[in-house]
């Protein structure tokens, strides 16, 4: 007895073959540019938060030790010399006494001397000492502050191209049938929420403004005619043309609507009016 079976044909393998291998450099080409993003967001950030190169730093080092020794001098220069200087004082008795001069006593904390107070008592030995340390420093530098802002710019540019064909990419893999699951990367997943949010946002406040607009019209409907608003509440809904005065976009409501308020103004005198014209009882 035999087995009859059905055979693939070999087109047919060949193209699921090369589907495969599509969809396999695909993903890879996904990786890519991942890794590629990766990589380009950790520049920026040591762009950002590298420190300058050791010249930089020590030019840094001597121009704070110098405003700190200017900052001390000109808080404690005048007690510096009221201390130093020989002066009188009253005495018990009435008389005026020698008043020594002495060494200026800084204030400092819990009774240790502040880094700042020694910057300003001895700038030079603060700063050359400070020098040293930071040329003995091994450390990776980034730009300095003069290119860093460019560096900077370069680095976002990278991170935007890299991002724009990566959801390019993800973008056509989802289209495909059968699509392909990629995920865009988290900063374009959560840059296109926002945009969502946002758009719904405004659609909620376009409707709220229609909504106010409709509840405005209503409120006038009720006031010019009060009778017909009620009949017409009785009945079906007419239909879109059963009034003429009524448009879609509520211009003609809202010219009657000022009609209507201008001609309350006039109320009065049209009142004195149809009461002259009634004939009167014989």
């Amino acid at each position: 007895m035999s087995r009859s079976t059905t055979e693939t044909p070999l087109p047919e393998i060949d193209q699921l073959r090369e589907a495969r291998a599509a969809g396999e450099r695909l993903a890879e080409r996904e990786r890519n540019l991942r890794e590629q993003h990766r990589a380009a967001t950790r520049a920026l950030k040591a762009v950002l938060s590298a420190p300058e190169p050791i010249e930089d730093v020590v030019r840094n080092v001597r121009a704070l030790v110098a405003t700190e020794a200017a900052r001390f001098a000109a808080e404690h220069g005048l007690g510096i010399v009221r201390a130093a200087s020989q002066t009188f004082e009253s005495a018990t008795d009435g008389r005026w006494r020698p008043k020594p001069a002495k060494l200026y006593d800084p204030p400092h904390d819990f009774g240790r001397l502040t880094f700042a107070a020694l910057c300003g008592l001895a700038p030079g030995l603060v700063a050359e000492q400070l020098e040293t340390i930071v040329r003995a420093t091994s450390y990776a530098a980034g730009p300095s502050a003069a290119d860093r802002d460019a560096a900077r710019e370069q680095a976002e540019a990278a991170i935007a191209r890299l991002e724009d064909e990566h959801a390019a990419l993800v973008d056509a893999a989802v289209a495909l049938d059968p699509p392909i699951g990629l995920r865009h990367l988290e900063a374009v997943a959560r840059r296109r929420a926002d945009e969502a949010r946002r758009r719904q946002l405004e659609a909620e406040r376009v409707a709220g403004r229609e909504a106010r607009q409709d509840a405005l019209d209503t409120a006038y409907d009720h006031a010019v005619n009060p009778r017909k608003t009620r009949a017409v509440e009785l009945t079906d809904p007419p239909a879109a043309d059963a009034d003429p005065d009524r448009t879609d976009d509520g211009a003609g409501r809202r010219a009657k609507r000022s009609d209507y308020l201008a001609g309350e103004s006039a109320a009065p005198e049209r009142q004195a009016i149809e009461r002259a014209s009634r004939p009167r009882p014989a």
